[in-house]
């Protein structure tokens, strides 16, 4: 995708990794998806081949903290949005 241009950073990506159950009870999610900035991480367990499939996030970004959010407001996620109210 960023080869395409169709994306340029990693939070603009939806990733999906099918794994054996092996190597799946040794993922921990949130902290893949933190590490590699993506705006979403899927694990799947397959008896199949390992894969990787990467599609471009449909998501708004947020202005303040970049991730990525499904959500009524225009342009902060509900995290950021809660921040800016206390502030």
């Amino acid at each position: 995708l960023r080869e395409k241009k169709e994306i340029g950073h990693n939070n603009e990506c939806i990733v999906h990794y099918y794994c054996n159950e092996e190597k799946h009870k040794y993922l921990n999610v949130e902290s893949l998806r933190a590490m590699s900035s993506v705006s979403e991480l899927y694990i799947h367990l397959t008896d199949g081949e390992e894969r990787i499939i990467v599609e471009k996030s449909t998501k708004k970004k947020c202005e303040r903290c970049w991730s990525r959010y499904d959500g009524e407001h225009e342009s902060l996620c509900e995290r950021c949005e809660k921040i800016e109210k206390n502030n």
